[in-house]
């Protein structure tokens, strides 16, 4: 019997079991692909000493689903449908840039005690790309954010590493950072998202609710707050984490396992990032379901937004309360037509199909010429 490929994504303390960043939806979607595909697949994390490593296999089986089974300083698991395992190395986070190449011998013994054939290594991890470079193990590496980008920019020997195997850029945004600062050429592979996932039941009945999902303050929530204020006349819904007071009219959710919940609830979703986002995937899943954007047009969100939605300038020096009041003539101009709404309600659609589309290109590209 002809011996499977084992594709690993490899970490070194990147993996987070409570799947706070986008990107790791992202990766775990590839491998289950993978997976689908008739490979074996894990993830392989390498973690230190000082990790409170109880909480942490707590969210391994909570966020994961399986049992988590501890041995010595290897623990194992199944999480969300992918093998994963870690190990713990004998130091502390302070001692991870000093004793690096003691990283780096153990990441390389990790992937040969697994049989790793292909290594998926992502952002900033220089040591696995590091370590899969000297046991001459194929594989790609994802760029997910700009500010990944700009380190590898101090960094010319792991440029080099990167020369030797294919990059891949979530956007064409991405690919254009990556070329401008690196010197480097990139594959647009779109941030893998399995759209059924988000996909939920709506009726005809419009809520002219406004919804928000916010990481923090770069996610502009400072803009919705003062959007909010400005327009007392209609409900905002917030998931995520919220760092401004909820006030009458804008009800924080707070973190929803079940995106659905939040997209059946609203009828137009606002993404007023201040930092430049490679690609924010919440546009593509409110789109899936019929759910226009306006969002500031930086970095990756005019790519994701494309005809289904409206742009607002974004002028960090400018009054918020001015920012605010062209994100409420935007939001009147959809929501309160509904002539206007319906045209970009079918955009919505669009744009979700054509990305679900060229996701499944890419995706088979990528599988035709790096794995299968």
């Amino acid at each position: 019997m002809t011996r499977r490929t084992h594709v690993a994504w490899v970490s070194t303390a990147q993996f987070d079991p409570h799947l706070r960043a986008g990107a790791l939806y992202c990766l775990l979607s590839i491998l289950r692909l993978l997976q689908d595909l008739g490979h074996r697949v894990s993830v392989l994390d390498v973690l230190t000493n000082d990790v409170h490593h109880d909480a942490f296999d707590g969210g391994l089986a909570y966020r994961g689903g399986e049992e988590v089974v501890r041995e010595a300083d290897t623990c194992r698991t199944v999480f969300q449908g992918v093998p994963y395992c870690h190990q713990v190395l004998p130091m502390g986070l302070g001692q991870w840039e000093s004793q690096y190449q003691v990283v780096v011998n153990a990441v390389q013994r990790f992937l040969q005690q697994e049989g790793v054939d292909v290594v998926l290594t992502s952002d900033q991890a220089y040591w696995a790309l590091l370590a899969a470079w000297r046991l001459q193990i194929p594989g790609a590496h994802f760029f997910h954010t700009l500010g990944n980008i700009k380190d590898f920019a101090l960094n010319p020997g792991y440029i080099w590493l990167l020369r030797k195997r294919p990059v891949i850029a979530i956007s064409r945004f991405m690919q254009a950072e990556i070329k401008a600062r690196l010197g480097l050429d990139s594959v647009v592979w779109y941030a893998f998202i399995d759209l059924d996932a988000y996909r939920c039941d709506r009726s005809d009945a419009r809520t002219k609710r406004i919804g928000f999902y916010s990481a923090g303050k770069i996610k502009g929530s400072a803009i919705v707050a003062q959007v909010a204020a400005q327009m007392p006349d209609h409900e905002f819904v917030v998931a995520g984490a919220y760092d401004e007071e909820p006030s009458g009219n804008l009800a924080h959710w707070g973190y929803i396992p079940d995106m659905r919940r939040f997209y059946g609830q609203i009828d137009l979703l606002l993404a007023p990032s201040t930092v430049k986002e490679a690609f924010p995937r919440t546009i593509v899943e409110a789109a899936v379901n019929g759910i226009p954007t306006i969002g500031n047009r930086l970095g990756g969100i005019p790519e994701a937004v494309g005809d289904s939605g409206a742009l607002v300038d974004w002028n960090p020096e400018a009054d918020i309360t001015a920012t605010a009041a062209e994100y409420v003539a935007a939001i009147r101009a959809i929501l309160d037509d509904d002539a206007a709404y319906d045209r970009h309600r079918r955009k919505a659609f669009a744009r979700a199909e054509a990305f679900e589309r060229e996701q499944a290109r890419q995706a088979r590209e990528f599988y035709e010429h790096h794995i299968g």
